[in-house]
């Protein structure tokens, strides 16, 4: 068994006493703290192992013994930092939900996977923790939307998220027209940025948006309003051009009419019931 320089054996001398004691057929080691003659208190590896005669009995014990307090070093500081990356996930987790806008998060430079928030799932109609990516595998990628831009449809490799992740450069201000296969839509607008790693490559990508669908309905019906007050206004002036013709002598009920009429035109941003009482 011997000496060691890791002060006297007494572990080891147990364990080695215990392996005799017992008949011990095989191997053993354990891990412990022993004190260096040196005064610093390291961590050791002890091995014992049963030394047999011919005839298979054991006749004494080989104890090794192996400093490792490097190595434990370097494991505590990998769990110190597998829990700091853990900390900051639930962390980042907890933040995405809480924000009140739709993200999406693409977890590789290709953005073959993407997933999201409550929100952005909710705006796809997409079980939570499920691919939204339409640049994912064939059996993963989404169909029950569509994606389009002023009317054109973006294909997968042209969507926001993809071309940032093959730039590396961020796109802001991105509107886009989401197309559900019962007929619906919704509107999005935001921002899309990469996300670098110490080399300065693409990792993935991260994009936040808002619902500006209610906004996009009123821009409609105000045109819609805008094109009926046009209307009114168009047939009124031609009201206005049939009785001036018409009439040799203008009553004097109408002498003050041009100015009302100007009055009227002035106002087409007035609801279409103002003007429509008016025929």
């Amino acid at each position: 068994m011997g000496c060691s320089p890791y002060g006297p054996p007494t572990a080891a001398f147990r364990e080695s006493q215990r392996a005799l004691h017992c008949h011990t057929p095989t191997a053993s080691d354990h891990e412990t703290v022993r004190l260096h003659k040196n005064g610093e208190r390291i961590q050791v590896s002890l091995s014992v192992s049963p030394v047999k005669d011919a005839t298979g009995v054991v006749i004494a014990a080989s104890t090794m013994a192996r400093n490792i307090t490097r190595r434990k070093q370097a494991e505590e500081a990998m769990r110190q930092s597998q829990a700091q990356e853990q900390a900051r996930h639930l962390e980042f987790k907890t933040l995405m939900e809480a924000v009140p806008a739709i993200v999406w998060i693409a977890h590789d430079p290709e953005c073959h996977h993407i997933t999201g928030n409550h929100l952005g799932h909710e705006i796809l109609r997409i079980p939570p923790g499920a691919n939204v990516s339409q640049t994912a595998p064939r059996e993963e990628c989404p169909v029950q939307f569509q994606v389009f831009r002023e009317g054109r449809r973006v294909p997968g490799e042209e969507m926001p998220m993809q071309v940032v992740a093959r730039s590396g450069q961020a796109i802001w201000g991105s509107e886009l027209e989401i197309r559900f296969v019962d007929g619906t839509v919704r509107w999005i607008y935001g921002n899309v940025v990469p996300l670098l790693g110490p080399d300065k490559n693409v990792t993935g990508v991260v994009a936040t948006f808002i619902d500006i669908t209610a906004l996009k309905r009123a821009e409609a019906a105000l045109k819609q309003a805008q094109v009926e007050l046009q209307s009114h206004a168009d047939k009124l002036e031609r009201i206005v051009a049939e009785r001036t013709v018409n009439s040799a002598r203008p009553s004097p009920n109408w002498k003050h009419f041009p100015t009302a009429y100007r009055m009227i035109c002035a106002r087409l941003c007035a609801p279409s019931a103002a003007l429509t009482s008016w025929f």
